[in-house]
């Protein structure tokens, strides 16, 4: 039960006093000396030194071990040389330790092996100092941030298993340290990829010349992250640098499962006190083009940093995306059910394979390259984007450019369409304002309306279009239309062609020109001009050329119909709105040789006047003229010439055929044509003898009626006459 003192220690013979030295022991001890006679002659002599609870700390890492016990056995039969083994327990705090090892040779440089393990050490301020100074450093990188700020003493990190071996060979004054830390249930956040870990464990070996990360993981936020490590001493300058720390290069992979992307993971994108050398700027324009995706939900990752001293940092990150919501700042159209892969390398964010949906709309992108710069503008490459029964929603319509957004609105498509190979370019300036746009796109219609400066609808076929919005306005804007088909005031057209263009010095007038397509066998052309503005203003005109009589008939009359023959049409309108309320226009119709006799409204018109049904044709020739008021046509001229009987008439319909009031006079064959030197005399003479009145629709469920009235020169009077007397009566 001897008390050891430091005064004790400097007692002990020369070869022993680096037991005092390099491990401060302090306690009481028991001691057994033995000495046995030895056939060679020399004696042996062993001391047997047990500890009874003693305290001692190892100068090469300082923290103190108490209650030591156990045995350290010395063969002092070849002093000076040492022959010292070493089997010893203690404790540090609540944690079991134990302590191994030999030392043997001469006392200037003993040969050593010792080995200091620990189980569930807490990792508090006290340990972490023990360590030897480069260990310190790299043990200071995953301190968590409550432990940076208020110390590992009063915030440890966990626990950890500590093994260190420590090694010094004969030929050698240098000790080779090892020190292996087993993480246990701690808390991490490592300086590279400052994220925040818990329930931690991993393995961080500290070799002579190196350090390695094995098998990290924790977690956080429902998410599991890996980490794997290690530095590479640089061979060209194998001593320290300026900064008393070895230069070295590190590698670091970090892998991320199903990790919340929130601000945590953001502030992540950037070290702590990155300098410029450490790529701050790089690591801050990645996380400032990052934000500005406005993701949301979760994403599986992987990062391969290698940090050399004499470079900017290099990080290659991949990120897979699982369903997250997106939207981003620079074109805020809320995106759902967003995956893809993110690769992030040299300054540069790469996307590939993107899915997502809006509403109903399954939208994918095929590539895309984002580049973020240190100023704040981003530069956006988005390749074959494809979507498929893309609504144009008011969604869409706020998200676009405000240019955009109106021409969208002037040409009022939709419900949907399908975008086809659509290439984007964009550049933004700074966060909320609009970015500048180049797109070079296909669009698939079917079954959408189009406003052209008339309304379109069934629209089936093609749109291609390219051009750019410069941040306030269109700077050009070119498309093609390929269309299969549409209707324009109920009436089908086939194979349409046009061409719609912006100038770039006036980007708020539309031009449609070159207008073709096929229209009842004839053929259609024309071209309108529109311009934007808080109210549409539009001019179009419409020249069909050959249109066949005999399709109208089949087309709104049915088989029965007996009509053959060319039609000439011209209409010209123009108007500012959205309805027909200020539709304007005029247009001219002529058929110069034809067949008008199996017609119902014909042979109506025909019974009306008294003739029997004809056996082929009723009228040869027929010549319109009209206005157009809002939804209403204004017939100043209908002629209608036949053999038999002529009709010429005027009056009012709706654009869709209905609320029809058109008044027709009669005469005998061609009496204009017969007798031109009478003027107008048959015509005026055969309105007085008989007047037919055409009232109804040709729409569905309408019906037409016609009422005759004889001599209404003489009638007309005397009916107004006979109200007069009767109060209103009818007679």
């Amino acid at each position: 039960h001897l008390p050891i003192t430091y005064a004790a220690m400097k007692a002990l013979p020369p070869a022993l006093k680096f037991l005092g030295d390099d491990y401060s022991p302090s306690g009481p001890l028991s001691v057994h000396y033995s000495l046995q006679r030895h056939p060679s002659g020399v004696p042996r002599q062993v001391w047997v030194a047990k500890p009874e609870g003693m305290t001692a700390m190892y100068h090469e890492f300082r923290y103190a071990v108490r209650d030591i016990r156990g045995e350290i056995r010395v063969d002092a039969t070849h002093l000076p040389r040492n022959d010292i083994t070493m089997n010893l327990t203690g404790s540090a705090g609540n944690s079991p330790v134990e302590l191994k090892g030999t030392f043997k040779g001469s006392p200037q440089s003993p040969e050593m092996h010792l080995a200091i393990r620990g189980k569930d050490l807490l990792l508090e301020h006290l340990r972490v100092k023990a360590m030897p100074p480069v260990a310190q450093g790299i043990v200071g990188q995953f301190l968590p941030s409550d432990s940076r700020q208020w110390g590992l003493e009063r915030c440890p990190m966990g626990l950890a298993d500590f093994d260190a071996e420590f090694v010094r060979h004969a030929t050698s004054r240098e000790v080779g340290k090892t020190i292996r830390v087993n993480f246990k249930k701690a808390r991490v956040r490592y300086d590279p990829f400052p994220y925040p870990l818990e329930d931690v464990f991993g393995t961080l070996i500290l070799y002579p010349d190196h350090w390695e990360a094995r098998g990290f993981h924790g977690r956080y936020e429902g998410g599991e992250i890996g980490v794997e490590g290690r530095s590479y001493r640089l061979p060209d300058r194998a001593v320290a640098g300026a900064d008393g720390i070895r230069r070295e290069e590190v590698r670091v992979t970090v892998t991320g499962k199903n990790i919340h992307l929130g601000k945590t993971f953001e502030e992540a994108l950037v070290p702590d006190a990155a300098s410029v050398k450490g790529g701050a700027p790089e690591r801050k324009a990645m996380q400032a083009a990052w934000r500005r995706l406005q993701l949301s939900g979760r994403l599986n990752f992987r990062a391969i940093i290698k940090n050399h001293p004499d470079h900017t940092p290099d990080v290659d990150f991949w990120i897979e995306l699982l369903r997250c919501r997106m939207k981003p700042l620079f074109f805020a159209y809320g995106l759902e059910h967003v995956s893809g892969t993110v690769r992030y390398h040299q300054g540069n964010i790469f996307l590939d394979k993107f899915a997502a949906r809006h509403g109903v709309s399954p939208i994918h992108l095929k590539w895309g390259l984002i580049q973020p710069r240190g100023d704040g503008q981003v530069s956006a490459w988005l390749d074959h984007i494809h979507a498929s029964n893309l609504v144009i929603d008011e969604d869409l319509l706020k998200a676009l450019p405000e240019g955009l957004a109106k021409a969208f609105r002037t040409l009022k498509i939709g419900p949907s369409i399908d975008l086809k190979n659509m290439d984007l370019r964009l550049v933004t300036s700074e966060p909320g304002a609009p970015p500048k746009i180049w797109w070079d796109a296909g669009v698939q219609l079917d079954q959408v309306q189009l406003r052209t400066g008339i309304d379109l609808s069934g629209v089936s076929g093609q749109f291609h279009t390219k051009g750019h919005f410069d941040g306030r306005a269109l700077h050009g804007f070119q498309g093609q239309l390929v269309l299969r088909e549409a209707q324009a005031f109920g009436q089908p057209i086939r194979d349409i062609t046009a061409r719609i263009d912006i100038p770039v010095q006036s980007p708020h007038k539309v031009q449609v020109s070159d207008v073709k397509g096929k229209m009842f066998g004839g053929t259609l052309g024309g071209e309108a001009h529109l311009v934007l503005g808080p109210r549409l203003q539009y001019k179009v005109l419409l020249d069909s050329v050959g249109i066949d009589l005999a399709e109208v008939g089949k087309q709104h009359f049915g088989s029965d119909a007996s009509l053959a023959g060319k039609v000439r049409a011209v209409v010209l309108l123009h108007g500012e709105g959205d309805d027909f309320q200020n539709l304007r226009g005029s247009g001219r119709l002529d058929v110069a040789h034809g067949k008008m006799g199996q017609l119902p409204v014909v042979l109506d018109l025909l019974k009306a006047v008294g003739l029997r049904k004809p056996d082929g044709t009723a009228f040869e020739q027929a010549h319109a003229s009209f206005t157009l008021a809002g939804p209403r046509v204004h017939v100043s001229v209908l002629e209608l010439y036949g053999s038999a009987i002529s009709l010429r008439g005027e009056g009012g319909l709706d654009v869709d055929g209905n609320n029809i009031e058109l008044d027709f006079a009669a005469t005998l064959g061609r009496m204009d044509e017969w007798m031109p030197g009478l003027g107008g005399l048959p015509r005026g003479l055969s309105s007085q003898l008989l007047k037919l009145k055409m009232r109804g629709g040709v729409g569905a469920g309408q019906t037409i009626k016609l009422d005759k009235d004889f001599v209404p020169g003489i009638l007309e009077p005397l009916r107004r006459a006979g109200r007069s007397v009767m109060g209103g009566a009818s007679w």
